[in-house]
């Protein structure tokens, strides 16, 4: 069980029948620890809202109380300012960064990944997913079908010179088959298999 909903929710709820659970009831829980532990009085919140879906589902329960329970209790207090992004960096910093930071001092995968990134300016996870069954070196392209899209849309990236140097490297270590870019524990899991 949930250590949010053990510490939180079922010391007030836990004796009440799940047709009997109001919005007021989740309110009440969730107000002392609403203003001063407002991340865990979020993720409490999620995991009863679950909860309670489970119980639609289940036909056990006509409507989910915790959808009004944010009308019952006040706005937390700076909230969108715990948001924090990481700044950007300029782009008319990104050659020096690559050459000094990158492409210094022995090149770890990350250093590779993250320069083959900025080549191509895809998403992380298309290059870490990225095989070998996508890459056409011939056409300098690389086409990440529709399934690793985030738009579920097949993406044709051409690639650069420097792009198709790393995959070539990448191909003479021969570390892994269809990965490009086989992460530690991709390999860890071949030896055992």
């Amino acid at each position: 069980m949930d250590t949010a909903i053990r510490t939180y929710a079922l010391p007030k709820l836990g004796d009440k029948k799940v047709e009997e659970l109001r919005a007021s009831d989740f309110a009440d829980m969730l107000r002392p620890i609403w203003m001063e532990k407002p991340e865990t009085a979020s993720r409490v919140k999620q995991r009863c809202d679950k909860v309670m879906e489970w119980c639609i589902a289940r036909d056990l329960i006509a409507a989910n109380p915790v959808k009004s329970v944010g009308s019952l209790l006040p706005k937390q207090p700076g909230k969108r300012e715990r948001v924090t992004r990481h700044p950007s960096m300029p782009w008319q910093d990104v050659p020096k960064f690559v050459t000094d930071t990158l492409q210094a001092g022995g090149n770890s995968r990350s250093k590779v990944m993250l320069e083959f990134l900025i080549l191509t300016a895809t998403r992380s996870g298309e290059v870490r997913e990225m095989e070998w069954s996508e890459i056409d070196i011939d056409e300098a392209l690389w086409t990440i079908p529709a399934k690793r899209m985030k738009a579920r849309v097949e993406h044709r990236v051409p690639l650069s010179d420097r792009a198709i140097a790393i995959l070539q490297n990448q191909k003479r270590k021969a570390e892994h088959q269809t990965l490009v870019f086989p992460s530690v524990r991709v390999r860890f899991l071949l030896i055992w298999y």
